[in-house]
C-alpha cells in the first residue's frame, strides 16, 4: 500500500438533498490525496467527494472517530458506518466509537456539498488520547482506476 487516499470528485447535476449513490455516477476526476478534505473539489456548489483507502490503527483499542461536515458526510470503517450526518446542514459534528485491531482497516469517507457554506474535517482520538486531525501517516491506499472507486452510502435516507 502507498501513502494517501484515493479520491473521486463528482459534479452533481442538481442540488443534492442527501448523499447520492456515487456508484451510479461518473467522477469528473480522480487522484490521490493526503487527507480527506475539500482540496480536490472542482467547484464550490453541488459536488460530491469519495475518499477510499486504509486507516492504519497504531494500537489495538477503542477509537473515537469524528467527522465535521457542511453538508452531509458519512464515514465507513471495515465496511460499517461509524459516524456522519446526511442531509443539508451547516457545519455539524458526528462522533462514532469503533474497536480496531492494530493495523490497516478499509475506510471510506463520503461527502456532498449543496450550496452555501462548506466544510469537511476528519479527527480521531486514539486509545487514551484526545481528539486531533487524523494524520496523513495514518492513511494508505492501493492504486486503482477511477471506475473501481465505489461510493456507496449506507445511511438511511
Amino acid at each position: 500500500a502507498k501513502p494517501g487516499l484515493n479520491a473521486a470528485v463528482y459534479e452533481l447535476k442538481q442540488p443534492p438533498a442527501n448523499l447520492p449513490d456515487f456508484s451510479r455516477l461518473e467522477p469528473v476526476k480522480t487522484m490521490v490525496v493526503e487527507q480527506a478534505n475539500l482540496t480536490p473539489r472542482t467547484r464550490e456548489e453541488d459536488f460530491g467527494l469519495v475518499f477510499e483507502g486504509f486507516l492504519n490503527a497504531p494500537t489495538t483499542g477503542v477509537y473515537l472517530i469524528r467527522v465535521a461536515s457542511d453538508d452531509g458526510a458519512e464515514v465507513l470503517i471495515d465496511g460499517q458506518p461509524v459516524c456522519g450526518k446526511d442531509g443539508v446542514h451547516g457545519m455539524e459534528e458526528s462522533v462514532g466509537i469503533v474497536a480496531l485491531e492494530a493495523g490497516a482497516h478499509p475506510i471510506a469517507i463520503l461527502y456532498f456539498q449543496g450550496s452555501g457554506g462548506l466544510g469537511l474535517r476528519l479527527d480521531w482520538a486514539v486509545p487514551g488520547g484526545g481528539f486531533s486531525e487524523i494524520p496523513t501517516s495514518a492513511f494508505s491506499h492501493i492504486e486503482k482506476s477511477g471506475s473501481e472507486i465505489e461510493g456507496k452510502a449506507s445511511l438511511p435516507k
